[in-house]
């Protein structure tokens, strides 16, 4: 089994489903002076060690060892723990029962074995001098962290979670990296079925259960039981106060325009409320063939997130925690005073374009890991700016905030409506001294600050936090002067405000209020899938969804010594007046061939059908792999036709894979005696010809009781090279043969039929023409009453 570093501890339950931004960075609040080990020396703070100064101060100030063990914390917060150790060693040689030294030799010990690259070296040490501060000191709640962390090192996860449940009883906290530790604790025990008795039991001794439920909800979720999680976090909501459980509610930041007028005409009524969301959360269900709303459990996690995360000296979280309700885990994040991650290539093409929009040319070369956008420099001589905001400031909202929630920019000039109006070669933004880029640790700043890039949110955007005055409050990073010595300032300016935080955000806002991809763009699964109505019972529509799988992008499994792939395909239809929602979806296992693998524009087919009342509605489509668990799904408006209505009705163009009249699956049954085949991918490759059904409505019959029509079809043709197109099959049996020069091919048939519907198909024979897009036009003329009525379809011939 996978060890789990301390360091990554965060990362593991990330990638478990729970997007992890990375570590908390509540201020210590260390009572003495340490060493400020900070942003401007580029170490990050050993916060363990921090809360046992400050825990242990006054023991450290009163007992005789005092002196020597301060020494040896001093060691610890340098990095130096062999000195460290030596320290406690001697200590505790002449006063064995002191809990400091015993906590300090623990925490040298588990640093040490982190240096070496192998925790378990130091764990009989670790562990031994934590128990013992434990029972010495049973308030420090430090120790039962250090046991939580090394026996989550050493795999040993029953005594983790104890440790951890231990710690919170000491010292409730909402601190959201002890609180991953403990859900990543709870999922490692192995006993994940037991885990709704487990953590009960556990909660009941901690008095926690607010802070710690909505941690086991996600664990649950990362784990695939989202029942469980969402009846976790009921069970949390239960015991919220008000005000609290509304924000997990609240969808302020996540609606359209449309969506927040409707939500907020629904403040004074419960009822109406209740339907909204639940009409709300389920035009956003990512995945149909569940029953629990993934949607709904990922705003969940953001909202608990932002308020354990961002929420410093700002309830309920600062600017942040808004663009991380929208949006979610950024794909890239860096900030002040930690080692930023590698830059993946996509991320870095996103701040290089900025760049050069900013600076010209030259800017590129300058891009590192902060951000782009220019932030203060460095500290101004003479200037001190306190750590802490002064008394009377630490709390409360950010202040200076339109009606829609965003900053208003003092110094910031109107932005063209058009930007592209701002495009020439005298664009470089100058920029006033003491303002720049933060590139990738080349330049000093005193700023706090947060660069967060996503690159699927309106085209790829960057998003820079700073805390200009050092308490706790990130908010958009303000626009930097500007040089006065400089012509055309203005007009240069103006790029600035194009791409400042705050700015960038309402573009975002308006083409993107949301943004959520369930794991990633590496988990997205592509597939083809088409529809087409047709008349169904009772007066109502008959919606088919024809799907296409390439078995490239599936995953194989082996059942019974044979490889297969298993999928599930599903759609949705959404009324947005009633709110009501129909689907259907269909688990499936293929055997595989290497014949299948290897031919070009091969695809597994399916179809999925569901009848429906005329009207407007809100259609989802999804593919699900159930062996590698990657999802598709798309969306789109589709108005649903009345083919019940009197007068002469098409139905919608189905193209065919295969046409056949000898039977086949239930599911492809047309009645009559036709059994179809989607070609899904309207793609047709050499030495296919294409077939296409479809059903006519409502002829009117002559005196004889006889329906007299005329059918044409028509299709127009751009190919690559001129060349023949080949000649059209009716199914009647009639044939045409189009001029070699004109782009368009028709042939056109009179019948006569008992009875006013009809089902037809036919096949195209193009096995000579060229490669290109077609367009099918199907045209029905009711001889009788003189109404007509045509449809059409897109499809591409490979012949290349």
């Amino acid at each position: 089994m996978v060890r789990i570093e301390l360091k990554r501890v965060l990362f593991c339950l990330g990638c478990a489903g729970m997007l992890v931004l990375g570590a908390h960075q509540a201020r210590a609040q260390v009572q003495p002076a340490v060493e400020d080990t900070s942003a401007a020396s580029g170490q990050a703070k050993d916060r363990d060690a921090e809360r046992a100064v400050q825990a242990f101060w006054p023991m450290l100030l009163q007992h005789p060892e005092g002196q020597n063990t301060r020494v040896g914390y001093a060691h610890l917060l340098k990095g130096d723990f062999s000195d460290a150790k030596e320290v406690f060693h001697k200590v505790l040689s002449r006063q064995e029962a002191y809990a400091p030294a015993h906590f300090g030799m623990a925490l040298a010990s588990y640093r040490t074995g982190m240096e070496e690259g192998d925790k378990g070296t130091f764990a009989e040490q670790t562990l031994y001098h934590a128990n013992q501060t434990a029972v010495l000191f049973p308030a420090f709640e430090g120790s039962y962290r250090l046991l939580g962390k090394i026996y989550t090192d050493i795999e040993d996860y029953e005594n983790a979670v104890d440790a951890y449940v231990r710690c919170l009883a000491a010292s409730p906290t909402r601190e959201p990296e002890l609180m991953r530790a403990v859900a990543t604790a709870y999922i490692k025990t192995g006993s994940f079925s037991e885990i709704r008795d487990k953590v009960q039991d556990e909660l009941l001794s901690t008095g926690n259960e607010i802070q710690l439920l909505p941690v086991v909800a996600q664990a649950c979720a990362s784990q695939g039981a989202l029942d469980l999680a969402m009846q976790y976090y009921g069970r949390a909501f239960s015991k919220m106060p008000v005000e609290m459980r509304q924000r997990y509610h609240d969808v302020d930041l996540i609606a359209s325009e449309d969506e927040l007028e409707a939500y907020r005409r629904t403040a004074e009524d419960p009822v109406a409320r209740r339907e909204f969301l639940a009409r709300f959360w389920a035009k956003r269900d990512p995945d149909l063939m569940t029953t629990v709303n993934e949607r709904k459990l990922e705003h969940y996690r953001r909202v608990w997130y932002a308020m354990a995360d961002f929420s410093v000296k700002v309830k309920p979280w600062d600017r942040r925690g808004e663009v991380y309700v929208r949006y979610g885990t950024p794909d890239y994040r860096s900030r002040s005073g930690e080692v930023a991650p590698p830059m993946p290539p996509h991320v870095e093409r996103i701040k290089e374009a900025i760049a050069h929009d900013l600076y010209g040319p030259e800017g590129m070369g300058e891009v590192g890991r902060g951000p782009v956008f220019p932030i203060q420099r460095m500290h101004e001589v003479g200037m001190d700016f306190p750590s802490e905001l002064a008394p009377g400031m630490d709390e409360g909202a950010i202040e200076a905030t339109d009606a829609n929630g965003m900053p208003f920019l003092e110094d910031d000039p109107l932005a063209p409506a058009n930007m592209s109006a701002l495009d020439g070669d005298n664009y470089k933004v100058t920029l006033a001294e003491k303002h720049g880029q933060a590139t990738g640790g080349d330049v000093m700043t005193f700023i706090k600050w947060e660069s967060w890039v996503y690159t699927g949110v309106n085209g790829g955007i960057e998003i820079v936090f700073t805390d200009e005055w050092s308490g706790g409050r990130f908010d958009y990073a303000p626009l930097p002067p500007p040089d006065q010595s400089e012509t055309g300032t203005l007009r240069k300016m103006s790029r600035l405000v194009k791409h400042s935080p705050a700015v960038v955000m309402r573009r975002s806002i308006t083409v993107t209020p949301e943004y959520y991809l369930p794991g990633g763009r590496e988990a997205f699964l592509d597939f083809y899938y088409d529809r087409a109505t047709f008349r169904g019972e009772d007066g109502n529509t008959r919606v088919e969804v024809y799907y296409g799988m390439s078995p490239k992008s599936l995953t194989e499994a082996t059942r019974d010594g044979q490889s297969i792939v298993e999928l599930g395909c599903a759609f949705a239809l959404f009324d947005p007046e009633t709110g009501a929602t129909l689907q259907r979806s269909e688990d499936l296992a293929f055997r595989t061939t290497e014949e299948l693998a290897r031919n070009k524009g091969a695809f597994i087919p399916n179809q999925l059908s569901i009848e429906v009342p005329a009207g407007i509605y809100e259609m989802r489509v999804q593919v699900k792999d159930l062996v590698s668990g990657k999802s598709g799904i798309y969306k789109e408006r589709l108005e649903v036709e009345a083919y019940h209505q009197a007068g002469l009705k098409l139905s919608g163009l189905e193209l065919g894979w295969h046409i056949g009249t000898e039977g086949g699956q239930e599911k492809y049954d047309k009645g009559n005696g036709i059994w179809v085949i989607p070609m899904t991918t309207k793609s047709y490759q050499k030495n296919q010809h294409p077939f296409v059904y479809y059903e006519a409505y409502g002829f009117t019959p002559d005196a004889f009781g006889q329906s007299r029509y005329k059918l044409e079809y028509t299709i127009h043709s751009e190919p690559e090279k001129g060349g023949g197109f080949g000649r059209l099959v009716a199914g009647v049996g009639s044939l045409f043969r189009r001029g070699e020069r004109s782009p368009e091919v028709s042939v056109s048939t009179d019948q006569v039929r008992t009875g006013t519907d009809l089902q037809e198909y036919f096949e195209m024979d193009l096995k000579n023409a060229k490669s290109g897009v077609n367009r099918l036009t199907v045209r029905v003329m009711d001889q009788v009453s003189g109404a007509e009525t045509e449809k059409e379809v897109l499809f591409r011939l490979e012949r290349d």
